[in-house]
Order: structure tokens, then C-alpha cells, then sequence
């Protein structure tokens, strides 16, 4: 963050390593979470709650910095427009990931396995984001 301008205006530049850092929490919660299919897993996967707190921070950064970016260019800052944004962004990608759990699911789990995944509605309820 710095000061670009002298009329207050505040620039926020990307750091490409906070997007590595980001896949880097996000990949310790999902190692985390695969001791529910690979048992024994778990030795070399306790870091998935430092790889929560990391990401939310990261991600509230980068909330932030687009906020104060829109708000910087129209004055203003319009909830609904964002929300549709992170909505299209990022909904392609969780049904794509569904999708290719799904097939690989159904071919590479045991039953009980699968159970985890597609028991109780589970899938429908990611599908439509309605954990």
C-alpha cells in the first residue's frame, strides 16, 4: 500500500506471493481434510487451521483492497455488483471441482468412503452452496 497521488487517494498493488500463499492455506486445510479418506494422513497435515485463519486474512486483504479500489474510481460502493463478481468467479470453479469429485468419487472410493462424500445430501448441498 502506498500513496500515489496528493489527493489522499490510496494505490493497492498485487502481490503475486500472496496469491501463492493463499493456494499454500488452502492446500494445508485440504491435506487436512483428507484424513477422513486417507486415515494416517494426519501426521502430515496438521496445519489446516493455521491454513484457515491464513487464508481469511489474505482474503480480507484482497476484500479490501477492491472495496477501496471501487470506491477510489465511482465514488461509491455497490455490494450486489460485488457480490455477482465473486459469485461468477467463483461458483464455475466449486462445480467443476464437484463435478470431477463426482466421477472420480464414484470410480476410485470404497462405499463407505463415497458415503462421506454423497451421504446425507452432501453433494447437493455443495452443489448449491447450502451448507
Amino acid at each position: 500500500m502506498k500513496n500515489t497521488e496528493d489527493t489522499g487517494r490510496t494505490s493497492f498493488r498485487h502481490f503475486p506471493v500472496l496469491d501463492g500463499l493463499r493456494g499454500i492455506a488452502i492446500l494445508t486445510v485440504m491435506c487436512y481434510h483428507l484424513e477422513y479418506l486417507v486415515p494416517g494422513i494426519h501426521m502430515f497435515s496438521k496445519g489446516g487451521f493455521l491454513g484457515v485463519d491464513l487464508f481469511f486474512v489474505l482474503s480480507g486483504f484482497l476484500i479490501t483492497s477492491i472495496l477501496i479500489r471501487e470506491h477510489d474510481l465511482t465514488g461509491k460502493i455497490s455490494l450486489p455488483a460485488f457480490y455477482i463478481r465473486r459469485t461468477l468467479r467463483l461458483v464455475p470453479a466449486l462445480w467443476f471441482f464437484l463435478a470431477l469429485l463426482y466421477f472420480a468419487g464414484n470410480l476410485l472410493l470404497s462405499p463407505a468412503q463415497a458415503n462421506v462424500i454423497y451421504g446425507r445430501a452432501n453433494f447437493i448441498y455443495a452443489i448449491f452452496s447450502l451448507f
